[in-house]
């Protein structure tokens, strides 16, 4: 009976999910996707195995809805996009003209445009866009999976378990990382948050239980770069092994949106975060204040990173690769990074 009410419950209408946004005084970028399945539900307590299974299910086979007509209200102008591939939409808006004095965060409404079932444009959707302050002193880039979530991405059977088995309220993150994240955002200038910017190979499917993960355990609120769907749900765990022109794409993006601001990189040795991070630092080495690279993986990658450490280190960059973020914080306080 269970099973049966959540079928009815959470496959019914479908859904606008908005992303938050991001942008600058030129041009800001909205996206989301229309999902027939989704589940919108804010968990306040833990959930058991069985029901924390039947919601990754869910939420990685939800379909998307392509060729919806929705309107987008953002600073009192609306805008239209209509739904394309897999439900994914965006919207690109020029000259934004932004107050004098804003805040990093803002407040965007999307709605349907039709009646695709009863009452659908009475329902207004609510996301974030962020446009960070002229002001602040750098960026924060940081992957996701074994960086401060613990995912075991290294290792198949530990992967699935955390994922299937354990809900976001029962996932952990690493010890302090919460706290250096915070301190980063607020930077020393404690007046001006510094933007977040969450750069993953987890895919969009598991956007909402991240956000989530990162509210429960009071990480900064940041942008998710996430990547494209797995069509094929047996390969879903496979996911963040071995594809990553994702992640340097997304990154490329970043440092173009906000030419004015350097940035502080943050993953793990488990995948190719330090190489992906060091050849932006060749190619931008005026944009990078430091690499931190926390070491979850093998000696040989240990080997590998160390050797790109000092090929960086000869070009006054620093990537540091840490048992934990306690000597990254340490590094952040000696640099002036943070209070």
């Amino acid at each position: 009976m269970f099973l049966v009410r959540k079928l009815k419950n959470e496959f019914g209408h479908p859904f606008i999910q908005v992303y938050r946004g991001f942008g600058n005084d030129e041009e800001v970028f909205i996206t989301g996707r229309v999902v027939k399945s989704f589940n919108s539900r804010k968990e306040k307590h833990r959930i058991s195995p069985f029901k924390n299974f039947l919601t990754m299910m869910e939420s990685l086979s939800e379909n998307g809805v392509s060729g919806i007509e929705l309107e987008v209200n953002f600073l009192e102008k609306k805008y239209k996009v209509i739904s394309g591939r897999d439900g994914f939409f965006e919207l690109k808006i020029k000259n934004p003209s932004l107050p004098s004095s804003h805040k990093n965060w803002h407040k965007i409404y999307l709605k349907f445009l039709v009646d695709i079932f009863p009452n659908a444009r009475e329902q207004v959707y609510v996301g974030e866009i962020l446009i960070p302050n002229p002001r602040s002193e750098y960026g924060i880039i940081s992957d996701i999976d074994d960086t401060f979530l613990i995912s075991y991405s290294t290792s198949t059977l530990l992967k699935l378990r955390q994922m299937f088995w354990k809900d976001m309220m029962s996932r952990k993150s690493f010890k302090g990382t919460a706290a250096f994240y915070n301190n980063l955002q607020t930077g020393k200038n404690t007046s001006i948050q510094n933007p977040f910017f969450f750069v993953s190979s987890s895919q969009w499917n598991l956007y909402n239980l991240l956000v989530s993960f990162c509210k429960i355990q009071g990480f900064p609120r940041g942008v998710f770069f996430l990547n494209k769907i797995n069509k094929d749900f047996f390969k879903v765990w496979k996911s963040g092994m071995k594809k990553h022109g994702h992640k340097m794409e997304s990154i490329r993006k970043i440092l173009a949106i906000y030419p004015h601001l350097k940035f502080i990189f943050i993953g793990d040795s488990g995948q190719k975060d330090a190489e992906i991070y060091s050849q932006i630092a060749i190619n931008h080495p005026e944009r990078v204040l430091a690499i931190y690279i926390r070491d979850v993986g093998s000696h040989g990658r240990r080997l590998i990173i160390n050797n790109i450490a000092k090929k960086l280190a000869k070009r006054n960059i620093n990537l540091l690769l840490l048992k934990d973020l306690q000597l990254a914080k340490e590094h952040a306080l000696a640099h002036n990074y943070i209070n």
